[in-house]
């Protein structure tokens, strides 16, 4: 099993704060939908060819605020080419045409509002790793780091960390 951290939403088409609510449809893709929680895509010229059904993933939200952790799953599928006519319907062309690589996933843990999911730096790094990448292949511990900074979002304040 590898590890991954994929992103989603860019700082030209922001995800929105409640990035799971009925679809909005930003400037060249989806900006909340809860489609967001079951497929991801990956650009034309970088196919996904390292990731393996099974493998998990942290999901890296760019949003209006900056870009933030906002959840955690399973890669589900092996990755294949969008059906073209039922995205068109959701993304522009130009979207479809540069990100048409898809897979299929499943969320483990998820943050209804992605502005208040944990900043890069919980796995070690900063936000200039993610500069230009759709995803990038972490190690366990920066997995395991990555959903503890997660679930720390839901205790209250005062109340020891896991």
């Amino acid at each position: 099993m590898a590890y991954w951290i994929k992103s989603i939403g860019a700082t030209r088409s922001p995800l929105d704060d409640e990035w799971l609510t009925e679809k909005n449809i930003g400037v060249g893709g989806l900006s909340s939908s809860p489609r967001l929680a079951q497929r991801v895509h990956f650009p034309h010229k970088k196919r996904p060819t390292g990731i393996e059904i099974g493998d998990r993933f942290l999901l890296y939200g760019i949003t209006r605020s900056g870009g933030h952790l906002i959840g955690a799953g399973i890669f589900k599928s092996k990755f294949r080419k969008e059906d073209r006519e039922e995205e068109l319907e959701l993304r522009g062309s130009e979207d479809v045409a540069e990100w048409p690589w898809r897979i299929d996933i499943e969320m483990l843990i998820s943050l209804w509002r992605a502005e208040q999911g944990p900043a890069l730096d919980a796995i070690g790094w900063v936000p200039t790793d993610m500069s230009r990448h759709s995803h990038r292949q972490l190690s366990e511990q920066q997995y395991r780091d990555g959903v503890m900074a997660l679930a720390r979002t839901a205790l209250p304040a005062g109340l020891p960390s896991p």
